[in-house]
């Protein structure tokens, strides 16, 4: 007889994001379905209920990020609706942590009370966790609740489940814990950005010059992750034919001034575009500190690009010998920039190839194989 894990957040959501641009959990969930399991999506309503959970019947239930059950459980203070929603940007800075901190007790309180009710459903719960750290609240008090809530979620789960087990450590170290997990890795990103293209050609169509020497910065650029850095260095030491692409919504704030060797996509890219700059690039570049998954790191060894980023998290695997680290001192950031751009072709290419390699080692089937393989282990105690 199938059994049947419910997911959270549902995978099956029919917005842009999740049907097209990165459909990552609904790839998964056919992963799941191909391991024999019956996938039932849940919004944040479904798992806040917990009556509504034990009627539905799951024989386990997959959260993966907090950050959406956090604003949901802060939207239930009618103070907390206002930092959620775009009316937040004009508020002060000392107005909004006022608001945020009148409200942690009370969200925490209704986390503990919905954490419990969970608990008592015995539905075993797995942590699908992707992040140790929210990059999405920014005041204190907001998350201050999402990580409380980050907490309790591994509290309440059975088993944890994160992409590369240079993440697994990490995992421990922060709640203390030995708890049995699986890896559960990110597959071939060209799934959703489409098929690799010859640099050259891709250089045309970005209207590039096909002598260059490109690293690419891509990712929407938020406070605690943004190419402010990575322009600064690349400005210090960049020659006539080296060129930094900048991608992605918001980044154009972070390049002070027009430059020559600069490119910037100041936008939401759609997938063909997505893809081009992948192809178009030598290296792409990840500078985020504590950074623990990143699916531009992934997506780059997906076109077989060599990525230069921190020696943290997920990238230490997925990225092995495919990798330029970024060491943790002052000037980390510019000698690992400088280093990829005279790097000479032979070494170049051995990366190229351990990025073709780590690529064809993960497969979007191995997904649900590793969590039906835990799922029986665990059974079996």
């Amino acid at each position: 007889m199938a059994k049947t894990v419910a997911v959270f957040p549902n995978p099956y959501l029919k917005d842009e994001w999740s049907t097209v641009m990165h459909p990552l959990l609904s790839t998964w969930a056919g992963s799941l379905k191909q391991a024999g399991w019956n996938v039932i999506g849940l919004n944040a309503d479904d798992i806040f209920n917990t009556d509504l959970l034990k009627n539905m019947g799951p024989d386990a239930i997959i959260i993966h990020w907090s950050e959406t059950l956090t604003t949901f459980f802060i939207n239930r203070h009618p103070p907390g609706r206002i930092l959620t929603s775009r009316l937040s940007r004009i508020i002060p800075l000392s107005i909004r942590k006022s608001i945020a901190n009148s409200i942690t007790d009370s969200v925490k309180l209704m986390i503990d009370e919905w954490s419990c009710k969970l608990a008592d459903s015995k539905i075993r719960v797995f942590n699908q966790i992707h992040e140790l750290v929210s990059h999405s609240f920014n005041e204190p008090g907001l998350s201050e609740c999402d990580a409380y809530l980050k907490k309790k979620i591994f509290e309440l789960s059975t088993a944890f489940l994160t992409q590369e087990e240079s993440s697994v450590q990490l995992v421990k170290n922060i709640y203390s814990s030995e708890k049995p997990y699986t890896i559960t890795f990110l597959g071939d990103y060209t799934k959703f950005h489409g098929g690799r293209i010859p640099k050259n050609e891709a250089r045309e169509i970005l209207s590039l010059k096909k002598d260059l020497k490109i690293i690419s910065y891509i990712g929407t650029a938020r406070k605690n992750r943004n190419p402010a850095d990575v322009v600064k260095c690349f400005n210090n030491i960049a020659k006539e034919n080296d060129c930094l692409i900048v991608a992605g919504v918001g980044v154009g704030k972070y390049v002070p001034a027009k430059s020559e060797n600069i490119k910037i996509f100041d936008e939401l890219l759609p997938n063909e575009k997505l893809r081009n700059i992948f192809c178009a690039s030598d290296y792409v570049i990840n500078d985020a500190h504590e950074y623990m998954t990143s699916a531009v790191v992934r997506t780059a060894i997906s076109y077989h690009i060599p990525v230069i980023v921190r020696n943290y998290g997920a990238s230490i695997k997925m990225a092995k010998e495919a990798v330029i680290f970024i060491e943790d001192k002052n000037d980390g950031l510019e000698n690992a920039i400088n280093y990829a751009l005279n790097l000479a072709n032979e070494k170049y290419d051995m990366l190229v190839k351990a990025a073709e390699l780590r690529n064809e080692e993960r497969p979007w089937s191995q997904y649900g194989k590793a969590f039906d393989d835990l799922f029986s282990n665990l059974s079996k105690k």
